[in-house]
């Protein structure tokens, strides 16, 4: 963002309600690939191991510091990397 954007420090991200009070859970909402393998798959092996690969801690710290996807891992949202590139994944690191 800008310096001199009109909305900067005037954004920012935060964590959904609880469902049931205090105790309760917060609402999921995390977008992502939709990665699968089909049953009728000629090489199910390969594509089982690809879906590995790509969903994989080291390539979700990738695509977390270079694209600013958001993890479905939680460790990595704590990776010291991932925060420099992304600080407010702190905050979206909480939900888990």
């Amino acid at each position: 963002m800008k310096d001199d954007s009109g909305i900067r420090n005037r954004i920012g991200v935060t964590v959904l309600p609880k469902e049931g009070g205090p105790d309760g859970r917060h609402a999921d909402i995390l977008g992502g690939f939709q990665l699968m393998v089909s049953k009728t798959s000629k090489n199910k092996s390969a594509a089982i191991e690809m879906v590995k690969f790509l969903t994989s801690s080291e390539i979700q710290r990738v695509n977390a510091t270079t694209r600013g996807y958001p993890p479905t891992r939680p460790s990595v949202y704590y990776d010291s990397a991932v925060l420099k590139a992304n600080p407010f994944f702190g905050t979206l690191g909480m939900c888990f």
